[in-house]
Parts: structure tokens; C-alpha cells; sequence
């Protein structure tokens, strides 16, 4: 998966296709930190896939609800009781 990751970070300008592409992978990322118990790491990628999602146009779709719910998961987790907001999205761990 980090040598998919490396791989699509290096086109310098990625299509509509690639950078979906992209986004699945970082979706993989995350989910398997997530999975793994490495919480901090994976808000780091679910933040970024929110990013990528609302880049994407794709902010209001089932992935990004999936990707909003792992982050507000992992917060609780880690033991952060805050509501996932446009600011918490933004620095999560702040």
C-alpha cells in the first residue's frame, strides 16, 4: 500500500481517474492503521481522504460518511469525546 501511495504521489498531473485511484489507496491506509490500533496515524489518513473527498467532489457521498464516522470512531477510541466538525476535521488531534 506505501508503494502505491509513493507511486501515485509522484504523477505530477494525475487525471480524475488517478486521483480516485489515489483516494482508494489512502481509504486502505487508514482503514488498515485503524484496524491495527495505530489511532493517531489513522485520523492523519482519514483526514486526508476528507481532504481528497471534498478535492474530489465526493464530499457529500457514502465514502466520506464512512471516512467522517472512522475519524469520529477513532477519536472515541483515543478518548476524545469531541463532535466531528469542519475544525476537527481540519486538525483533529489539536
Amino acid at each position: 500500500m506505501l508503494c502505491l501511495k509513493e507511486v501515485y504521489q509522484s504523477i505530477k498531473k494525475p487525471d480524475q481517474a488517478t486521483r480516485i485511484n489515489a483516494f482508494r489507496v489512502e481509504i486502505g491506509l487508514a482503514k488498515l492503521a485503524h484496524r491495527q490500533g495505530r489511532l493517531n496515524e489513522a485520523i492523519s489518513y482519514w483526514t486526508k481522504t476528507l481532504a481528497d473527498a471534498e478535492r474530489l467532489d465526493m464530499s457529500n457521498g457514502t465514502a466520506a460518511r464512512i471516512v467522517r464516522y472512522s475519524i469520529a470512531h477513532a477519536l472515541h477510541l483515543i478518548g476524545d469525546k469531541r463532535p466531528v466538525t469542519k475544525d476537527t476535521r481540519a486538525n483533529p488531534l489539536s
